[in-house]
């Protein structure tokens, strides 16, 4: 689940898996923003954020969340 806010207004939020670009919301200047997206995590160690772009440029970013294999092979996400 994501939140954002800008009082500017927000351009884009982007949702990066290891600095790789996996799905942008493209906003039309909208203050705040709340939505949600389902992706399967890789069965690697690897990491999430979101980049919130604002409309006057300036750019946000969240704390990375880690995926962490177990040794039985299933993903758990956790916050470092």
């Amino acid at each position: 689940h994501m939140k954002a806010a800008d009082s500017f207004g927000i351009r884009c939020i982007n949702l990066i898996d290891g600095g790789s670009l996996v799905h942008s919301f493209h906003l039309s200047g909208e203050p705040i923003f709340e939505d949600s997206y389902m992706i399967l995590a890789e069965r690697s160690q690897s990491y999430y954020r979101i980049e919130v772009v604002a409309e006057d440029d300036r750019r946000a970013f969240s704390a990375p969340i880690y995926t962490v294999p177990k040794k039985n092979g299933i993903n758990v996400l956790r916050n470092l």
